[in-house]
């Protein structure tokens, strides 16, 4: 990530961002003006066209790319997305699991599945984003546990949460507190997480069976299918109080949630006595993953009509996220994203600030 705040820009950012000015009306004349100069590229009218085009600004700082209004999604169709799961790919999808085991696939997953063929939460989703249609892209992912529940992850939330993590070590933003300093079993009580956006809020997160257990044991494949959480953050609370709309309630995944994750990963490591043994949350795997979701959040612009006059407006993040996704199916999920809960690589990718302001 290039800047320290977390806030969504407005066009006057963006503008301002690529050295242009911020003070500029974006109507249709100007917009057209800027195409036909180049300042403003044209993102071409499909997901696999638009995230070349983003990929290819940042050899050109100073470049903007402008969307087609067909990659605009409402705010009812954002929240509607999200809270029914519609937007997201099933890692437990039947074709996934066909895909490992042939015909005599269970139908939902399991801990013996998940020991016998050794299987971790990359391996399927790894399978099931290259299922995808890259014209069609998921922001996310979930599946069905044996504790019959949802478990549901998207790409923004759980990369914004990673570099919260490495800004915590650099200073940057305060690290994750833990109100009870104690492991009970698999549980961790009252991980605090101060907010991104609102200044003097803390967010409480607590978790039960975090994926703990000894490396070496066939148990470490399936620790992670039924981990649950609770938080006080309003994303997790709306997303919740749509339990009874679905088959199954949803644990979902905030960016408080995974970051409050990563401070309990730090605190079990602290206590020297066991460690988890899978992350089942995405972590950018490169400088390039993170360089396009900065250039989708800095650099990309949606055209939108409002009032019957075609405007301009920065991507949401359900847009954001349906790009991301369409990246990760084009580029395929390895080469976009890790899962590792020690964090034993190199990840200063994540933060790399332009300046000390």
């Amino acid at each position: 990530m290039k800047e320290r705040t977390f806030r969504f820009p407005t066009n006057s950012d963006i503008l301002r961002y690529n050295g242009l000015n911020p003070k500029a009306t974006l109507d249709e004349k100007t917009i057209m003006h800027m195409l036909n100069t180049g300042v403003l590229v044209w993102g071409g009218e499909t997901y696999r066209e638009a995230v070349e085009k983003v990929e290819s600004i940042r050899k050109k700082p100073g470049q903007i790319v402008i969307l087609p209004e067909k990659f605009a999604i409402s705010q009812e169709d954002a929240r509607e997305g999200v809270k029914s799961l519609g937007l997201m790919t099933k890692l437990d999808s039947k074709a996934v699991l066909e895909q490992i085991s042939g015909k005599s696939a269970p139908r939902r997953l399991t801990k013996e599945f998940l020991q016998e063929q050794r299987i971790t939460p990359a391996y399927l989703a790894r399978i099931a984003f290259s299922l995808e249609d890259v014209e069609n892209p998921k922001i996310g992912a979930y599946w069905a546990g044996s504790d019959d529940h949802f478990h549901a992850w998207t790409f923004g939330r759980c990369a914004t949460a990673a570099e919260m993590m490495l800004m915590a070590k650099k200073g940057a933003f305060p690290a994750t507190g833990i109100g009870v300093k104690t492991l009970y079993g698999n549980n961790l009580a009252k991980v605090k997480v101060q907010s991104r956006t609102a200044q003097g809020v803390t967010h409480e997160v607590s978790f039960a069976r975090l994926p703990i257990q000894r490396e070496g044991t066939k148990q470490r494949f399936d620790t992670w299918l039924n981990m649950s959480f609770v938080s006080t953050d309003q994303d997790f609370q709306f997303v919740a109080d749509q339990h009874n709309k679905l088959a199954l309630p949803v644990y979902f995944a905030s960016t408080p949630v995974v970051y409050a994750f990563y401070g309990g990963v730090r605190f079990i490591r602290e206590l020297g006595q066991r460690k988890l043994s899978t992350n089942p949350f995405p972590i950018p795997a490169n400088a390039e993953m993170v360089d396009f979701q900065d250039d989708l959040r800095l650099s990309t612009l949606v055209m939108h009509t409002d009032e019957d006059r075609t405007k301009v407006r920065p991507l949401g993040k359900t847009e954001m996220d349906r790009l991301l996704g369409a990246r990760t199916t084009i580029r395929g999920y390895q080469s976009c994203w890790f899962h590792s809960a020690e964090l034993g690589r190199d990840i200063s990718y994540l933060f790399t600030p332009r300046n000390k302001k």
